[in-house]
């Protein structure tokens, strides 16, 4: 089965959490991209990713699905306005769902999601966040990580 993906891009004020994350003031501006995944027609998951415009803006970067870099992936896209992507941090909590995640992961009541905040990093500066939801009765996690 192939993974279908839609998504939307809006600019936005940064909520709170997501501010403290990127290090940038509560209501700065940013573009805000929606996704939803879902394979043979069911949910696979569905996210949030904030980029700030105060380094994006203005850049053939700025809409991450257009332009010449459109979809390429967060490190090409930013090697592209010269922020060297070296960092990736994911924070996961398991927890109850929310009304509208029920909805949109087509969920029976009672089965917790994975919320995975991700956030990635060039030079210290934080360029990315996102906030990505699975069930949690579907899906593992399994991490390697290299120690250099």
């Amino acid at each position: 089965m192939e993974l279908q993906m839609e998504h939307s891009t809006e600019r936005a004020e940064a909520p709170a959490g997501v501010a403290e994350r990127l290090g940038i003031d509560e209501g700065a501006p940013v573009t805000e991209t929606s996704y939803f995944i879902s394979m043979g027609g069911k949910p696979v998951s569905f996210s949030v990713a904030w980029e700030p415009l105060a380094i994006t803006g203005g850049t053939d970067i700025e809409l991450p699905h257009e332009g010449p870099h459109g979809g390429k992936g967060i490190v090409p896209r930013f090697d592209a306005i010269g922020y060297a992507v070296d960092l990736e941090e994911e924070v996961l909590q398991v927890r109850m769902p929310e009304p509208h995640e029920e909805i949109q992961l087509e969920m029976p009541a009672g089965v917790p999601v994975i919320q995975v905040w991700q956030t990635f990093w060039a030079n210290d500066v934080p360029v990315e966040v996102a906030k990505i939801i699975f069930r949690a009765d579907r899906y593992e996690f399994q991490y390697r990580t290299v120690i250099a």
